[in-house]
């Protein structure tokens, strides 16, 4: 194999990763739909209250999700293209009456900003965790923050050790979901790469259509001091969720978004936003009646 085949290889990886998800998607919805044909819906919830819960962050069930980014363009980089893979759990935990949801993320990243071309690798890990209340049909959530060095290399972040605090305030109503999630990092310690912070901000805008389909915006506000990426992106899309009686659910959903404000090498122009997560009905409870 030559380079140049090399090279076209590692650019058509990242659109066949998404590709993968949209595709995978796509058969889950016809799949499950003849499955859930022969089953019957729950009826502790309505429609809309179903919908909302499989997209709530704050919903207290085991949630596996995965998520993938994909960026065919993006700034002062010739053309070339990355993507961004995030495999996202939530663990819920009520500990002394109070509701806690842990999350933890782990990036699977094509940087194309690599020397000698685009590279695959792990990020960070990061973890934080939510500790939740709910006033007036609000759900509010703060929790320390803090993110690992297992990066695979410094394309792929600061290898250093950070920490931080995370937030969110959610609002489930009958048409659907408003709210936003933010998070802020700061890295510190040893470790080859720079200290960095990054600020982002995801909004959550959903709304709910009938038999689990919904609309959806939630382009991730990205402010990285490190490697200068500032990006407000506002994305539409859909999604189309799938509940059934025993409480787990299943949610696809595909959103482009475009960054109507960007600055720094690698800040995408526009991307694709994809995704499936998968809810059980699993609770953990500890120090607490």
């Amino acid at each position: 194999m030559n380079e140049e085949e090399i090279h076209l290889r590692r650019r058509t990886w990242p659109l066949k990763s998404s590709l993968v998800i949209a595709a995978a998607g796509l058969v889950l919805i016809v799949a499950t739909a003849q499955a859930q044909q022969a089953g019957t819906p729950a009826a502790s919830e309505d429609e809309s209250d179903a919908t909302n819960a499989a997209n709530n962050p704050t919903t207290p069930k085991l949630t596996v999700e995965t998520q993938d980014y994909w960026m065919p363009s993006v700034s002062g980089l010739g053309g070339r293209g990355g993507s961004s893979g995030l495999q996202r759990d939530i663990v819920p935990i009520r500990t002394f009456g109070i509701e806690n949801l842990l999350h933890v993320i782990l990036p699977v990243d094509t940087n194309p900003n690599s020397p000698g071309g685009t590279q695959t690798g792990l990020g960070g890990l990061e973890i934080y965790n939510l500790s939740t209340v709910k006033l007036h049909g609000t759900t509010y959530g703060a929790g320390p923050l803090v993110v690992l060095p297992t990066e695979s290399g410094s394309n792929f972040g600061t290898q250093k050790w950070q920490a931080g605090i995370g937030g969110i305030a959610i609002d489930a109503t009958k048409w659907g979901l408003l709210g936003g999630l933010f998070t802020y990092q700061h890295a510190f310690g040893r470790g080859t790469g720079a200290i960095t912070q990054e600020t982002t901000f995801q909004p959550f805008i959903h709304y709910n259509l009938h038999h689990g389909l919904y609309l959806r915006s939630t382009g991730l506000l990205v402010f990285n001091s490190g490697s200068g990426v500032k990006d407000i992106p506002v994305g539409l899309g859909f999604g189309k969720v799938w509940n059934f009686a025993d409480g787990k659910t299943i949610n696809f959903y595909m959103e482009p978004q475009y960054s109507v404000w960007r600055s720094g090498l690698g800040a995408p122009g526009w991307q694709l936003f994809t995704g499936v997560n998968f809810q059980f009905p699993v609770h953990l409870q500890f120090w607490g009646r």
